[in-house]
This record gives structure tokens, C-alpha cells and sequence, in this order.
């Protein structure tokens, strides 16, 4: 079993057990950064090279390995870990490994949009859009419904919706990311936003066809 410190670190992390991981740091009060992150990645090893310095290598699904230093300095002669520098690790290393290694990191079936939102099934039935004017920008928001409802009227729709906004429509899609996402609105007001999955853009000749032969996604809710 390892008992090295920069080990027990991100294993503490990933199982968001903050309590011994506020044990491990050189400065305790940075725990409270951990309390606003989640753990990336399907899993992480750790590796020490001929230095003696750790090395953590986080696991992605679709993306290239993230593999950096775990800082560690001696604090009142015991080693704690420097979490300030390991986190800017993290981030350099994050920062030149963004993109995914494929195109699509997920599948498409050859159906309507359906799936399971809040264990609930679900399947589109209408689509509506409207236009927002920001002043300096125009955003088209259409939305993606479960029930055939009367979106202009308050309440009419019960049923959570799709908020399509964040996505690049004049390309051949790709994958969510921080910036090309979609939000599940559940009324009355809990917006939840997906940065997780891929979307595909078809683009037809007959500008009279419906949404849903046009637009196909696969989303991962996490």
C-alpha cells in the first residue's frame, strides 16, 4: 500500500474525501479549492521517476492523458503537497491537451432524439425558437420539448427541455466542450448545462424539413 503523500493525495481527492485531504496540504486552507472541483478523468496511476519526483497520470475518455508533477515541499519536516503549484501543473498541462482525439467521442443512432432526463423517458416531440438581442449579438434559442405545449405560456410546459444555444449550427459538429454545450431546463427555473457528449450537423437542400432530421446528438450526462 502506498503511503506516500502525493499518492494519498489524489487518491483523498477522488474519493472527495476532504477531511484527510486537508491533512496532506502544506497550506490546510486550500481545501476549501477542492470543495468547488471534481475529479477529471476515468481513473489516474502514479508513477516516481530516477528523481525521485511523482508523476500522476489522469485517465480521459477521448482525450490524451494528462501527465504532470505532484509539487511536494517539507513543511516543519514533514512532506506535505504544494497544491497552489501541482494545480498550476494541472492547468499547463490541461491547456495544450483540450482537444479530443476523434472527431465524434460518441456514437449516433439512427432515431429521434430520446433518452432518460431525470430517470423519466424522454422524446422530442416539438421544436420551437426565438430570437434574443443582445445589443452587441444575436442568439437564436431553440428549444427541444418532450410534450406537445403552448411555450409562450407560463406553466404550459411541465416537462424538462432541451436548450440548444451553445452549438456551432453552420459546421458538421463535433464535441460539447465549455464553450459548445446545451441545457436541460427543468421548470420552473433549474438550468442544467451538458458539456459532455457529441453533435452532428446535417445540412439539408429542402430548408423546409423539420429540426429533428437535422440536428442528431448523443449526450452524456455526468
Amino acid at each position: 500500500m502506498h503511503e506516500e503523500p502525493q499518492v494519498l493525495h489524489w487518491d483523498t481527492q477522488k474519493n472527495n474525501n476532504l477531511i484527510a485531504l486537508e491533512e496532506l496540504l502544506a497550506v490546510p486552507e486550500d481545501v476549501e479549492t477542492f470543495k468547488h472541483m471534481k475529479f477529471i478523468g476515468d481513473g489516474f496511476s502514479v508513477s516516481t521517476d530516477d528523481n525521485g519526483d511523482v508523476f500522476v497520470d489522469i485517465k480521459r475518455y477521448c482525450y490524451r492523458d494528462l501527465i504532470f508533477r505532484t509539487e511536494v515541499i517539507e513543511v516543519g519536516g514533514i512532506r506535505k503537497i504544494d497544491s497552489k503549484a501541482t494545480i498550476k501543473n494541472l492547468f499547463e498541462v490541461a491547456s495544450v491537451n483540450s482537444d479530443p482525439i476523434k472527431k465524434y467521442c460518441y456514437d449516433f443512432y439512427s432515431s429521434e432524439l430520446t433518452g432518460k432526463i431525470n430517470g423519466q423517458e424522454w422524446t422530442i416531440k416539438k421544436v420551437d425558437a426565438r430570437l434574443v438581442d443582445w445589443g452587441s449579438k444575436k442568439t437564436i434559442y431553440t428549444s427541444l420539448h418532450p410534450e406537445d405545449c403552448d411555450a409562450e405560456f407560463t406553466g404550459d410546459c411541465v416537462l424538462p427541455k432541451l436548450i440548444v444555444s451553445n452549438l456551432n449550427l453552420k459546421g458538421d459538429g463535433g464535441n460539447f466542450s465549455a464553450s459548445e454545450n446545451i441545457t436541460i431546463h427543468t421548470p420552473t427555473s433549474d438550468n442544467q448545462v451538458i458539456s459532455t457528449g457529441s453533435y452532428r450537423i446535417t445540412h439539408l437542400s429542402d430548408k423546409k424539413q423539420n429540426w429533428k432530421s437535422v440536428l442528431n446528438m448523443m449526450i452524456k450526462i455526468i
